[in-house]
């Protein structure tokens, strides 16, 4: 006789040809447990690891293009800006050349258009070589000179300042610069070595190349005079054609 099985288990009975049927009897959440969560346990994973795979292969895909497109973008970038700056300097070249070429025009009409004439000596330039026509237009300024910083190193004065540019037009001023100390019965010269060794005098443009828009700084050294002596500093600023655009005195006491 078979027995009865209880609520929760499941009877199965197996007979094959003249055997004695079998008797088996498994729980119901067991039965369940295989004939459900096992099966979709497996298909969960899978699912996963298909998933898994794509993920990893688009992963793939995109790392091995994001080079390639970076390395093109920063390419294009890199030679888009060195073209601009390319573009840009040549700009500058260009102006400053024709800026050069009206100066030297200006230069040769001066000196061709007063052939025969007498060159009429500027006040304080008996240091300088004169040109004919030659004009002072230091009572136009064009410029101030601030900051004015003298100080004494070792055996030498250090004459510092600056610059600014005051012209209406906000246009560049161009020219040659010089700094002349007269201290007792002697005179120096910034630059150095400004007097040529057959003459005595001083060509108007072999000051410093001086070319600037707003501010340009001014460092000169000068050898230091006997203590107590009074040293005066002149500034003066010559344009590319000759003329004299600006001059100015600073004294100082030596300590």
């Amino acid at each position: 006789m078979i027995p009865k099985p209880g609520k929760e288990k499941f009877t199965f009975v197996f007979h094959r040809d003249n055997t004695a049927p079998k008797y088996f009897e498994i729980e119901r959440k067991r039965l369940i447990a295989y004939l459900v969560a096992i099966p979709s346990g497996f298909i969960i994973l899978f699912i996963a690891i298909l998933v898994f795979t794509f993920f990893t292969r688009e992963a793939s895909r995109i790392a091995q293009q994001l080079p390639t497109s970076s390395l093109s973008i920063n390419k294009d970038s890199s030679s888009s800006g060195d073209t601009e700056k390319l573009v840009k300097e040549k700009e500058v070249l260009e102006k400053e050349y024709q800026e050069l070429k009206k100066a030297n025009e200006a230069l040769v009409e001066k000196l061709s258009s007063v052939s025969g004439k007498t060159a009429m000596p500027l006040q304080d330039l008996s240091f300088f070589t004169l040109i004919p026509d030659q004009k002072d237009n230091s009572a136009t300024p064009i410029m101030s000179v601030n900051e004015i910083k003298i100080t004494e190193e070792n055996d030498e004065l250090h004459f510092h300042a600056n610059l600014l540019n005051t012209s209406s037009e906000n246009s560049k001023i161009s020219g040659h610069l010089f700094v002349i100390m007269k201290a007792e019965n002697s005179f120096w010269f910034y630059p150095n070595e400004v007097l040529s060794k057959e003459k005595t005098s001083i060509h108007f443009n072999n000051g410093e190349t001086v070319l600037f828009a707003r501010l340009r700084p001014v460092d000169a050294n000068f050898p230091k005079p006997a203590q107590g002596s009074k040293a005066f500093f002149k500034l003066l600023l010559f344009s590319r054609t000759g003329d004299l655009l600006h001059k100015e005195v600073f004294p100082y006491e030596v300590k």
